[in-house]
């Protein structure tokens, strides 16, 4: 996938961020963005089947055509979950609009806006009728009405992310625990910064260089057992 916009408000593309997402994000078979816009979550995720969603008219005519593996709409948010409702192994990012008391710029900044209470209690709550059917994440700067609505069964994971106005920090809101994962969808980004993820990487490639060096029946011997106890 292409990046179709050079710069999105909101659009998760600063330095650490999506990798920061990606490693509480567990295993499932169909990645999909409810508020896609500059789709950056599904061009850094590692996953067979994406759905990227953008009720914005203009946002929606500069992706290309669906495919197979990447499967494009133009449909408000209600419509979207309701088409998605019984999809097997779906995980659902949304990553809505900010409440315009949330913003440091108050001008209008999206072709569809979502900027009062009313508006994302109406979106919270089609979000907490899906709890126990789909895997969840949404972004949002912390906030009260957030903090409130996705309490019970909901977990939360605070990341910092550069914007026009310098770093601010975000919350990202889970119907899972991050801290119990014992497997992820992507383990590329697998680290707390990038020096982190240098250093598993590096590791990484060690191992597998002294796995490679030993005999065929050696190295399976090894895999299996690797395998039988993890």
């Amino acid at each position: 996938m292409k990046k179709v916009f050079e710069s999105y408000y909101g659009g998760k593309e600063s330095a650490g961020v999506p990798q920061t997402l990606i490693n509480v994000i567990p295993p499932h078979l169909i990645f999909a963005e409810v508020f896609a816009g500059n789709c950056t979550l599904s061009r850094y995720i590692n996953t067979p089947v994406k759905y990227l969603n953008d009720k914005a008219k203009g946002v929606w005519e500069k992706w290309p055509e669906s495919t197979t593996e990447h499967r494009y709409s133009n449909l408000d948010y209600k419509d979207f979950l309701t088409l998605t409702r019984d999809e097997t192994g779906l995980y659902l990012y949304c990553d809505p609009p900010y409440l315009m008391e949330t913003r440091t710029s108050k001008g209008k900044r999206y072709e569809v806006e979502m900027t009062t209470i009313e508006e994302h209690t109406e979106f919270l709550t089609h979000i907490r009728q899906l709890e126990r059917i789909h895997l969840i994440g949404i972004s949002h700067y912390p906030h009260a009405l957030y903090d409130g609505l996705l309490k019970s069964g909901w977990y939360k994971k605070d990341y910092e992310s550069q914007t026009r106005a310098g770093r601010r920090k975000e919350r990202l809101y889970l119907n899972y625990n991050p801290e119990t994962l014992t497997e992820l969808q992507d383990y590329r980004y697998l680290g707390e910064d990038r020096i982190d993820r240098q250093r598993i990487k590096r590791r990484i490639r060690l191992l597998s260089e002294k796995l490679e060096a030993l005999p065929d029946l050696e190295r399976a011997a090894v895999v299996n057992a690797i395998k039988g106890r993890y």
